[in-house]
């Protein structure tokens, strides 16, 4: 949840943003689902999309574009969150934590 009052999470393999009283979905394109795991004050929304075929997609979405988001030499990045002032949070590779700024 940010400070504007949206909260994004995932119901029944769907992204959801509730604000407001009103619901939304927010789907990874091309995707057979996705988790919807934080948002900032900003309104950049962190995730992951399961694609049809692939491993899944960690992402940002910001001003209608979708982003994946990759730690350069690294065999698996996972997203965790995201701050109100835009710090994305996870883990690589299973052991090691990074933070990253939104760009």
């Amino acid at each position: 949840m940010n400070d504007s009052g949206f909260i994004v999470g995932t119901a029944s393999g769907h992204g959801v943003i509730y604000h407001n009283g009103q619901w939304a979905t927010l789907e990874y394109p091309g995707g057979n689902g996705t988790r919807l795991l934080g948002i900032s004050n900003a309104g950049v929304i962190v995730g992951v999309g399961s694609p049809l075929i692939g491993p899944l997609v960690n992402f940002m979405y910001a001003n209608g574009t979708f982003k994946s988001i990759n730690i350069p030499n690294s065999s698996l990045t996972q997203v965790w969150g995201i701050s109100a002032g835009g710090i994305i949070t996870g883990t690589v590779d299973f052991n090691q934590g990074f933070t990253a700024i939104c760009q």
